[in-house]
């Protein structure tokens, strides 16, 4: 096998099991952060306490210290607004007057979020506060978050999908790249086997090129992982928030174990089908 086809069939070698590194080192990543998605949409969830139009303001006093005083509520988060202000916000999000004072649709509001250890607490707090005076409503604004966290795992069953399928070929491609390469070597193979040399010996060269060609992949599929990781960290404050520095070290760690010992496993696979062969089978 001449130098040129060595090089291609590494170059083969290199690409399948990046892109196949590439994907599954993504979906790890998602799956790491499952966990931490789901906090962090817990404690997004926003709980509204709508009041009636003849609500005074002892009434609001009286919602707002109950609030403080639950410990599940997050009192930082807890915020009181007015209807009008709620027609201004409509009025710059939508870009245009669609609302007058005289017919707005909107109610004064207390909202606030729960820490997401004791997000199911709502229940009681509703109950809590439904006896009070003023109130016309509670509710919470959980539907955009529901979507959003069965869209993060819908795409995350993508990237397996799809690390899945190229893992599929770049077996193919790796058993075909490095079987070649052993075929040409075969009687080089067994020349030193019938001389004597030990089969750790014969091993030794084609597994240290796996190693090599390991690393190298697992390298280039972990600066990929890595730059989109500082993409979505840094372009997006909301994902920015759930993104941790150590998922993302175990997970390029694990990505350089799989490359190295998958290549490794491969090659001594094939090696020891070729040791086992007896001369006049290598001729066939």
């Amino acid at each position: 096998m001449t130098n040129n086809n060595k090089k291609g069939n590494q170059y083969y070698v290199l690409l399948s099991t990046s892109i196949v590194l590439f994907f599954a080192g993504l979906y790890l990543l998602l799956f790491l952060h499952a966990n931490n998605i789901t906090q962090i949409l817990k404690e997004k969830v926003k709980h509204v306490v709508e009041f009636n139009d003849s609500y005074n303001k002892q009434d609001l006093t009286s919602v707002l210290n109950h609030l403080e005083k639950r410990e599940e509520v997050i009192k930082e988060s807890i915020t009181f607004i007015e209807k009008s202000e709620a027609t201004d916000i409509m009025e710059i999000e939508m870009d245009t007057s669609l609302f007058s004072v005289d017919s707005n649709p909107f109610r004064d509001v207390v909202i606030f979020n729960l820490f997401h250890q004791q997000s199911d607490a709502i229940g009681s707090i509703e109950a809590s506060l439904e006896g009070k005076q003023g109130i016309r409503n509670i509710y919470s604004q959980s539907v955009l978050y529901d979507q959003l966290k069965s869209n993060l795992f819908k795409v995350g069953w993508v990237v397996l999908g799809l690390a899945i399928l190229f893992g599929l070929l770049a077996l193919v491609i790796i058993f075909s790249t490095l079987n070649l390469k052993l075929y040409a070597d075969r009687f080089e193979i067994k020349t030193m086997e019938l001389v004597g040399a030990e089969d750790d010996f014969i091993r030794k060269p084609y597994i240290q090129e796996a190693t090599k060609l390991g690393v190298i992949s697992g390298i280039i599929s972990s600066l990929l992982i890595g730059f989109i990781f500082l993409i979505v960290k840094y372009g997006d404050s909301f994902f920015g928030s759930i993104l941790q520095w150590h998922w993302l070290v175990i997970t390029i760690i694990i990505v350089l174990s799989v490359g190295i010992l998958f290549l490794r496993l491969s090659s001594s696979r094939l090696i020891n089908k070729y040791l086992s062969k007896q001369l006049y089978d290598l001729y066939n």
